[in-house]
This record gives C-alpha cells, sequence and structure tokens, in this order.
C-alpha cells in the first residue's frame, strides 16, 4: 500500500512581519465541551503559511471507511459514525504545538513561530485521540493502553507513565481538580487529594435546609 506524505501546515497572522498569536487550544475542539470556537478574531485574508511539518505516512484511522451495513433495517454503505481521527488532532498552548501521531505512535512538540521540533515521545502504541494540555502538563493515551504525561516545556521531560489495562481511544480531560480518562473498559479519576479543589474517591457531602 502507497501512503502520500501527511502535511500539517500552521497558519498565524502576520502583522508588521510579527506573529500574532491566538488563544491557547488544549485539547480536541479547544474545550471539554467541544465547542470547536475561538473569542479571537482573524481576519482570513491576513493569514499567511509560516511553516510546514511533513509526515512520512498518513494518519492510521481505528475504523477506516463506512459502517459494512444495517442488518435489521436493510441499509447497506451506512457513513461512518466513528470517523475522527483523519487527521492527527494539534494543540496548542503557548509558543508550542503538540500532537500525537497515530502513523509513527509519536508525540510532537513544536515551536509554534518557527516549526521547530523541540521533542518527541515514543508511545509504541497508536494514538487516536488528541494530547491535552493543562497545567504545565501534555497528557495522552495509547491504544495499548499506556497513559503518559509529559511537561509542556521545550524541554522534554517525563512526569509519569502507568498502563490502565485497556485501550484508550478517547483524550483525556482535566477539569475541577482532576484528570478524568475513559479506557475500553473503565473511567478513571486521578487527583492530588492534598490539593485543594481536587475530587476524593468518596461522595459530595451537601447541606439541605428545609424552611418552614
Amino acid at each position: 500500500m502507497l501512503h502520500r506524505p501527511f502535511v500539517l501546515a500552521i497558519l498565524f497572522l502576520l502583522a508588521n512581519y510579527a506573529v500574532a498569536y491566538a488563544a491557547d487550544w488544549p485539547t480536541y475542539r479547544k474545550d471539554i465541551a467541544r465547542g470547536g470556537v475561538t473569542a479571537e478574531a482573524l481576519n482570513p485574508e491576513n493569514l499567511r503559511e509560516a511553516w510546514v511539518w511533513r509526515s512520512a505516512l498518513a494518519p492510521s484511522q481505528a475504523w477506516p471507511g463506512p459502517a459494512r451495513w444495517d442488518a435489521f433495517g436493510k441499509i447497506p454503505e451506512l457513513r461512518s459514525m466513528r470517523n475522527f481521527d483523519p487527521v492527527f488532532h494539534v494543540t496548542a498552548v503557548g509558543t508550542s504545538v503538540f500532537f500525537g501521531s497515530s502513523s509513527d505512535d509519536t508525540v510532537y512538540c513544536l515551536d509554534a513561530e518557527t516549526g521547530k521540533l523541540y521533542w518527541t515521545h515514543d508511545m509504541k502504541a497508536h494514538m487516536w485521540g488528541s494530547t491535552f494540555v493543562a497545567d504545565g502538563k501534555v497528557y495522552v493515551g495509547d491504544e495499548d493502553g499506556d497513559f503518559a504525561v509529559l511537561a509542556a516545556a521545550k524541554e522534554k521531560k517525563i512526569i509519569s507513565e502507568t498502563n490502565v489495562g485497556a485501550a484508550i481511544y478517547g483524550t483525556p480531560i482535566v477539569a475541577n481538580g482532576a484528570v478524568y480518562l475513559q479506557s475500553n473498559t473503565h473511567l478513571f479519576a486521578f487527583s492530588d487529594p492534598t490539593k485543594a479543589g481536587a475530587t476524593k474517591d468518596e461522595p459530595q457531602k451537601v447541606e439541605i435546609k428545609l424552611e418552614k
């Protein structure tokens, strides 16, 4: 099978020969609500291609092509409902760009202004969700069930690595002082109970006052 080089082009607004950065885009479709929009105002006519990163291989999709057919309804050639990974899902925070490759199993950190490669991390398995960047950390999981936390910095630093025992196809989420991670079998929540706002493995106590 022949693979055409996959191109990742990052466009920036050029004004007076300086790069104007938009708001951070820390996860797939920007936020945990998957809003896919930013409050930044950009004029498309002023956008210029700043640099291009090329992958040797195109993304490897988890479930490529359409669903075979609906046996009950006798409907063939259905449109795929899981076509969420035909591209590398890029996140950008500050002056850095992060993404995981489903073709070479590698997490990349690039300079947002020049495209310079800062570092790579070999996950040794495909990644189909996006990276999630929060609190100076990059969170990512892979199909082998490996979950890695890396420093969101120009120097590579592995903060932690663990295996949850089942494939991770989605994107980790950071909210309310915890990291939420869904595998094929479980939903996990990781937090530091010593920090303010962290979640605890117990029901939240709610006080209810009844007025007569």
